[in-house]
C-alpha cells in the first residue's frame, strides 16, 4: 500500500549541501518524523484514516478497434486499464460497516469529451439518428465497456477494482461507480480516462516552397471533423518531403508546370480512433455496440438516409499513418483543378525519389498512402 503515498517519494535519495558535505541526515529526520506522525493517526483512529488513501489514477488508453467493416475485434493490452475506486464511510452515507454487505455498487462509462474542450474533434453536434433496436433514435456515442457493471461490498470493504476496455472512439470518459445501499443512491467515485493515439501532430494545412508557391493545400474538413490532419511526428517528415517531390515531379512531366498544387483529403484526427466522417451509403450497415451501463444495442444505418457515423467508410485513418490526396490538385483556394491530374506512376516516381516510404492504394478519387515510417497500431 505504501507504494500510494507520493509523501514516501524521493525519501531515501539524498543531495549534497554546499561545501560537499551529504544532506542525507535531514531526509532521515523527516522520515522519522513521518513515521512517528503514521503511528499516532493509527493509534488514535484504528488505522490510517481514509481520506490518505489514494484515489485511483487517470490513465491514457489505446483505441481498440470493434467490429464494423473490419474482420474481427481487437483489444489492445494498452487498450483496457484496471481501474480500483476507494469508498469511506462517508462515500457511502456512513451506514454502519455491518451492513455493508447491502451496499451495491454500480459502475457505467459517460463521455465527457465537452467538458474538456472536446480534444479529439469527436463529438457530433446535432441530432443524428439511425435504427437503433429497430426505432429511429439519436446516434449512441461508443463509450466502450467493463468486465462488469454490479457488485456488492462486504463489511470492512473499501477497494472495489473494475477493468475497462476502452472505446474505439478517441475521447474523454468517465467510469463512475455509484453506491446504493437497499436501492437508495448514497455516493459516488468516478475515474476520468482520455482514449487517445498517443503524440500526434498537426500537419500545417497550407504549405508553399521558397518562392512563396503553394505546394500542398489540406481540405476534407466537414461539419462532422474539422482537424483531420494529424499525423506521427516520422509520418510528417516523410509526407512534407515527398510533396515537394509530387509538385517537382509533375512539373517535369508536365512542360515545367509549376502550377499543381496537392490536396490532402484527410489524415487522422487529433487523438486518433475511429475516424467517424458523416456519409451515406447505398446499403444498410449493422453495428452491434455496448451502451455504457452494459446494454446491447445494434445500430442500423439505413442506405441513402442516416449519416455514418461513429462508423466506417474510413477502416483506416486511425494512427496517423494514413493520408488520402486528390487525384486531382487543389485550385488554391480549397477547390479541385480538374485540369491538373495526378498519374499514379508521378506519383511513384515522387515516392521512390523521396526515399521510398509511402505505399499507394488507388481510390479512384483519391489515392491512399500508408507512411512505413510510422508506429502501427493497429496490427
Amino acid at each position: 500500500m505504501y507504494e500510494k503515498f507520493e509523501v514516501f517519494e524521493n525519501f531515501f535519495s539524498y543531495k549534497r549541501e554546499r561545501g560537499g558535505k551529504p544532506a542525507r541526515h535531514k531526509y532521515i529526520f523527516r522520515f522519522i518524523l513521518l513515521f512517528i506522525t503514521l503511528i499516532f493517526l493509527y493509534e488514535c483512529s484504528g488505522g490510517i484514516p481514509d481520506d490518505i488513501l489514494a484515489s485511483a489514477s487517470s490513465p491514457t488508453l489505446r483505441p481498440n478497434k470493434f467490429p464494423d467493416e473490419t474482420p474481427t475485434e481487437r483489444i489492445y493490452y494498452d487498450g483496457m486499464a484496471v481501474l480500483t475506486f476507494r469508498y469511506t464511510k462517508e462515500d457511502i452515507g456512513n451506514i454502519p460497516e455491518e451492513e455493508w454487505g447491502n451496499v451495491e455498487i454500480r459502475f457505467h462509462i459517460e463521455a465527457v469529451d465537452s467538458e474538456h474542450g472536446n480534444p479529439a474533434d469527436n463529438v457530433v453536434n446535432g441530432n443524428y439518428t439511425a435504427l437503433v433496436n429497430g426505432t429511429i433514435q439519436t446516434i449512441p456515442r461508443p463509450v466502450g465497456r467493463l468486465s462488469y457493471y454490479t457488485t456488492t461490498l462486504s463489511p470492512g470493504q473499501k477497494e472495489v477494482s473494475v477493468e475497462y476496455i476502452a472505446s474505439d472512439v478517441s475521447g474523454v470518459y468517465k467510469i463512475v461507480g455509484e453506491a446504493y445501499y437497499r436501492g437508495e443512491l448514497k455516493g459516488k467515485k468516478d475515474v476520468v480516462v482520455e482514449v487517445k493515439i498517443p503524440d500526434l501532430v498537426e500537419f500545417s494545412r497550407v504549405g508553399y516552397d521558397s518562392s512563396n508557391n503553394m505546394i500542398w493545400r489540406f481540405g476534407g474538413e466537414t461539419q462532422f471533423h474539422t482537424r483531420n490532419n494529424y499525423v506521427q511526428q516520422r509520418v510528417g517528415l516523410a509526407l512534407a518531403n515527398l510533396l515537394n517531390k509530387i509538385k517537382s515531379v509533375y512539373a517535369e512531366n508536365n512542360q515545367g508546370d509549376n502550377g499543381f498544387i496537392v490536396r490532402i483529403t484527410d489524415a487522422s484526427l487529433p487523438w486518433g480512433g475511429m475516424f467517424w466522417i458523416g456519409y451515406t451509403k447505398n446499403e444498410n450497415l449493422t453495428i452491434q455496440r455496448v451502451d455504457g451501463y452494459g446494454n446491447y444495442y445494434d445500430i442500423t444505418y439505413r442506405a441513402g438516409i442516416d449519416n455514418r457515423i461513429y462508423a466506417p467508410p474510413h477502416r483506416e485513418h486511425r494512427d496517423g499513418r494514413h493520408i488520402d490526396i486528390s487525384v486531382y490538385s487543389d485550385d488554391g483556394n480549397g477547390g479541385i483543378d480538374m485540369s491538373r491530374h495526378l498519374e499514379e506512376g508521378d506519383l511513384r516516381d515522387a515516392i521512390m525519389e523521396s526515399g521510398g516510404y509511402f505505399s499507394v492504394y488507388d481510390e479512384i478519387t483519391h489515392y491512399h498512402l500508408t507512411c512505413s515510417l510510422g508506429e502501427n497500431y493497429y496490427y
